[in-house]
């Protein structure tokens, strides 16, 4: 289970908070800093917004319009590769260096979310919320129609490049404490199993072990880590005009 209290320090670019497990030795969770607007099998975001109207002297006036769009909170496939370099590199530099035994190969697990809500804020007024799905990628699926005041105010955001538009993600992970803990790295992390006999025979015992030993000792009880992401939207969009259309009514 994750241990909120055995972060792993990685670049800020990396978009994800690393935990060490409380059990697993060489098992570590990437839980994502950022939400995004999630993208379809054709490399396209999953967003589409039509605006429904008829033309007049003046322009085109909406008279109403529905969205579509599903978010996601994960971490980038590249990202994660990065993460695992890094766990591999501290892992390797704390690893006894008189083992005859290969250092713990890192395995990234999957986080177990308790709860999480979504809002996906399109306009200063204008707020959808949902329930994602708490596992994956974590995707939340939206789907809504706006009224003719509503969907000139989504158009004229759209035009202005979505200034106020933001997707939030909060929630819960389980997550727990040990008392025989263990962790890697270099300055920053080292791997420390700490026991009645003393840590250097924790460090023994761990020489020979691979990523699937778990470490038997007293654990607290269950817990839950808060998190709390947040993106602007237009972040996930190359080009937001794209993600948007006019229908002319007869």
């Amino acid at each position: 289970m994750l241990d909120p209290e055995q972060l792993v320090d990685v670049p800020a670019d990396l978009g994800c908070t690393v935990y060490a497990d409380n059990r697993v030795v060489g098992g570590f969770y990437a839980v994502a800093t950022a939400p995004s607007v999630a993208v379809g099998f054709d490399g396209r975001p999953e967003l589409q917004l039509t605006v429904y109207g008829r033309r007049t002297a003046s322009g085109f006036e909406p008279s109403g319009a529905l969205i579509t769009l599903s978010t996601e909170l994960s971490v980038a496939a590249a990202s994660l590769d990065k993460v695992v370099a890094l766990l591999r590199q501290h892992l390797a530099e704390a690893w006894p260096k008189d083992s005859d035994e290969p250092p713990i190969t890192p395995a990234l697990l999957s986080a177990e979310w308790a709860d999480a809500t979504v809002d996906v804020r399109l306009t200063g007024d204008i707020v959808l919320s949902g329930t994602p799905s708490l596992s994956g990628d974590n995707r939340c699926s939206f789907s809504a129609n706006f009224d003719a005041t509503q969907a000139k105010a989504l158009a004229d955001a759209w035009t202005d490049g979505l200034p106020e538009a933001h997707i939030t993600y909060q929630g819960h992970v389980r997550s727990g404490q040990s008392t025989m803990s263990a962790t890697a790295g270099s300055s920053s992390m080292s791997i420390t199993v700490e026991t009645d006999d003393g840590v250097e025979q924790a460090l023994s015992q761990t020489i020979g072990v691979n990523s699937t030993t778990n470490f038997e000792g007293a654990y607290s009880a269950p817990s839950q880590l808060a998190v709390s992401a947040s993106a602007p939207l237009a972040a996930s969009l190359s080009d937001p005009a794209s993600t948007v259309s006019n229908v002319e009514l007869g």
